[in-house]
């Protein structure tokens, strides 16, 4: 049961990666293409 949830909670961590990996990738592209620096 326990096991059940730790694999659950990692799988969302892993999906939350992703979308700030993309989100950080995403904001560098538009970085170069404006010259401005964005947080993140």
């Amino acid at each position: 049961e326990l096991e059940n949830l730790n694999s659950h909670v990692r799988s969302r961590q892993n999906q939350l990666v992703a979308i700030i990996d993309s989100y950080k990738q995403f904001t560098q592209r538009n970085q170069r293409r404006r010259g401005r620096g964005l947080l993140f």
